[in-house]
């Protein structure tokens, strides 16, 4: 049993790596000098094999935010490159551009102040995400334009930033994606987590402030399709099922998986094909 799981091991290595050689998106990035923010924010963006060759081809469009002390560069780092250029080679969804912002922190280890993707006082980072990156992306790049051909993800305080956008904006996005999201609990101040930080947590406290909504705004969320996914080591975890339970029990379309893992890298770079897939579905509806 064990040389014939070795022998499968090797053939489906030996297949994603030719798949790998045969499909190659690349990763290029833009500034925004944001007259919002007062700053310069940059851009990572992936754009998928034949973008340059097909010029009369639009694609939909995936924002996957970072977690927090991550930047632009956080999910290159992860791999998206490699795992979308074999995950849309495969088969396993249909190709798409992702875009990939910036709500690092001020500080040399990106967590400092203004670190998120909410609106607080000075610094309205949910502003420019709507007024001035998804019209830029959208002016830039062959978007398909629409509801349905945009999706948002992200991990840890991009699963925040994700449940924020899709539950303030539903009328932005078909499907959102939350990775080990802080969804509840508010952590205490320290030079990793600033003051502004835990404030915003605190005010956007999802398991908190779903079960306040009015039946009119359960309704417009219930317009996008969600997903949640979670560690069961995760530190995370009781806020992902809690608002999966009060969801559900309001007849929100969500879906739940909590696989083995923790609160970390290895955890998300499994999760990123999922979430692929995922809104790859949602883009077809």
């Amino acid at each position: 049993m064990f040389e014939y799981m070795k022998r499968i091991f090797f053939v489906l290595f030996a297949l994603l790596i030719s798949l790998n050689l045969a499909a190659k998106g690349k990763i290029v990035t833009f500034d925004i000098d944001s007259k919002i923010l007062g700053c310069v924010k940059t851009t990572s963006v992936y754009l998928p094999e034949g973008y340059d060759e097909n010029e009369d081809e639009f694609y939909p469009v995936l924002y996957l935010l970072h977690g927090l002390g991550g930047t632009h560069n956080t999910w290159k780092e992860y791999g998206v490159l490699t795992i979308s250029d074999m995950h849309f080679a495969a088969g396993l969804a249909n190709p798409m551009i992702i875009v990939m912002p910036d709500a690092s922190g001020v500080n040399e280890n990106h967590r400092g102040r203004n670190s998120g993707y909410a609106n607080r006082p000075g610094w309205r980072y949910e502003d420019f995400f709507f007024e001035e990156l998804i019209p830029a992306v959208e002016e830039m790049y062959r978007t398909k334009v629409g509801k349905e051909y945009r999706a948002v993800a992200g991990l840890s305080m991009g699963g925040h930033g994700s449940a924020l956008f899709a539950m303030s904006r539903p009328e932005y996005f078909s499907s959102a994606y939350l990775m080990s999201a802080r969804l509840s609990g508010v952590p205490e101040i320290s030079p990793d987590r600033t003051e502004d930080y835990v404030e915003m947590l605190r005010e956007y406290e999802f398991t908190r402030i779903f079960p306040e909504m009015t039946a009119e705004e359960i309704a417009e969320i219930s317009q996008v399709r969600w997903f949640l996914d979670c560690g069961d080591d995760d530190y995370l975890l009781d806020g992902t099922l809690t608002l999966f339970a009060q969801m559900r029990s309001k007849g929100v379309p969500v879906e739940l998986r909590v696989r083995n893992g923790a609160h970390n890298k290895y955890y998300w770079i499994e999760s990123l094909p999922m979430a692929l897939t995922f809104v790859s579905v949602g883009f077809e509806k």
